[in-house]
C-alpha cells in the first residue's frame, strides 16, 4: 500500500510540468504561439499523457516512454504540434520549434505526429448532451425545441496525384481541392458535433445523413441550418422563393412573415459561422498551408475540434435564456 502511494506521487511530480513556465521566453505568449490559451493546452496535457494511469508521457500507453529527457521532452513535441496547427510551415519555422532548451527541426517531425496519432485516439472533451443545457436557449420561435446550429468547414490541401482522386475532393464553391469537416454547436456556443474529413465533392445535406448515428436526436428536438441542408431530417432552413417554371407566371414572393422568420433564423444561424471563424483563425485551414498527408492531417483535425470544444465550454460566448426544459 506504501509502495503504491509512493509510485502515485512520483507519477504525479513527473507529469506535473507547467508549459508556460517550462517552455516560454519571458514575453511570450501561449495564444500567439499556438492560437489556444494557456490553460487550455495545460489541461489536455495534464489529463491525457499519463491518461488511465499509463507512464507520464505515454498517452495511455500508446507510446513508449522516452529514456532521453523523458516527459518534459514529450512535453515538447505535445507542445511543438499545437504551433504546427496554429501556424503551420512558414519562414519563422525555426525560431518557433526553439522552447525551453529544446529544439525540433523540419526534418524530426515525425516525434510531434506520434504525439498527435497517440492523443487523438483517446480525446474526449465534446459533449453531445451539452445541447440540452436548461440555458440553450433564444426567443421565439425557437424557444423550446431548437438546441443546435449545423454547418461545414473546407480544409484545403494540394491536389492529389490521382485524377480519381482529384475528381472527388475538387469542390467548385472553394476553387480546390479540399476535406469538409461537419461542425455542430449549441445556441450557447459549445461544439457538440464534430465529424470528418469528409469527400469535397459531398455535398452538406448528403454529410448530414451520412453520420445519422453521430447525431441522435429527441423525437421533439430540430437544428438550424443553412439551404445546404434543404430536406434533411431534424433541420429548419430559410424559406426560398420558387424558382419560376417554364411557361408559368412568376411565382409569389415570400411573405411579411417568411422574410421575418428568414431574419430570425439567419441572426441565430451566424453563430455557427463565429465559431467556424475562431476554427479557421489557425494556419492549418488557410488555402495552400497545408501539404502534408491524410494519415498526419486526420489527426490534427480531430484534436483541433476537440481542444476548441474544451475551451469555448470554459466561456460562454453567446446571449441565451433560461432554465427551462426544451419540450412543452
Amino acid at each position: 500500500m506504501r509502495f503504491a502511494l509512493c509510485f502515485s506521487a512520483m507519477l504525479s511530480l513527473c507529469t506535473a510540468i507547467d508549459l508556460t513556465e517550462t517552455f516560454l521566453k519571458p514575453g511570450q505568449s501561449m495564444m500567439d504561439l499556438t492560437g489556444f490559451e494557456a490553460r487550455t493546452l495545460q489541461h489536455v496535457w495534464d489529463k491525457y499523457s499519463a491518461f488511465g494511469g499509463s507512464a507520464p508521457g505515454t498517452f495511455g500507453g500508446r507510446l513508449n516512454p522516452i529514456q532521453r529527457g523523458g516527459p518534459r521532452r514529450r512535453a515538447f513535441h505535445f507542445l511543438c504540434l499545437f504551433v504546427y496547427i496554429h501556424k503551420c510551415p512558414q519562414s519563422n519555422w525555426d525560431e518557433s520549434f526553439n522552447m525551453g532548451g529544446f529544439t525540433m527541426s523540419k526534418h524530426h517531425w515525425q516525434p510531434m505526429h506520434d504525439v498527435a496519432d497517440a492523443l487523438a485516439q483517446i480525446i474526449d472533451e465534446i459533449v453531445y448532451d451539452d445541447r440540452l443545457h436548461r440555458y440553450n436557449h433564444v426567443g421565439r420561435p425557437f424557444k423550446y425545441h431548437v438546441t443546435a446550429i449545423v454547418d461545414t468547414l473546407p480544409v484545403y490541401i494540394p491536389e492529389p496525384h490521382s485524377f480519381a482522386m482529384r475528381r472527388l475532393l475538387f469542390q467548385p464553391k472553394y476553387g480546390a481541392c479540399v476535406w469538409k469537416m461537419q461542425l455542430g454547436i449549441t445556441l450557447m456556443g459549445n461544439i457538440v458535433l464534430w465529424t470528418g474529413p469528409h469527400l469535397g465533392v459531398t455535398s452538406d445535406v448528403s454529410i448530414w445523413r451520412q453520420t445519422a448515428q453521430w447525431h441522435p436526436f429527441r423525437p421533439w428536438e430540430w437544428w438550424l441550418g443553412d439551404l445546404g441542408y434543404v430536406g434533411a431530417l431534424g433541420l429548419l432552413y430559410k424559406y426560398k422563393r420558387r424558382t419560376r417554371a417554364r411557361g408559368q407566371p412568376p411565382p409569389p414572393p415570400l411573405t411579411r412573415a417568411q422574410k421575418y422568420y428568414n431574419n430570425v433564423h439567419e441572426f441565430y444561424r451566424n453563430r455557427v459561422e463565429q465559431i467556424v471563424d475562431v476554427i479557421k483563425s489557425h494556419r492549418l485551414f488557410v488555402k495552400g498551408a497545408y501539404r502534408g498527408s491524410y494519415a498526419h492531417l486526420e489527426p490534427l483535425l480531430t484534436i483541433v475540434g476537440h481542444v476548441t470544444a474544451y475551451e469555448l465550454r470554459m466561456s460562454q460566448r453567446f446571449t441565451t435564456y433560461g432554465p427551462w426544459a426544451h419540450t412543452y
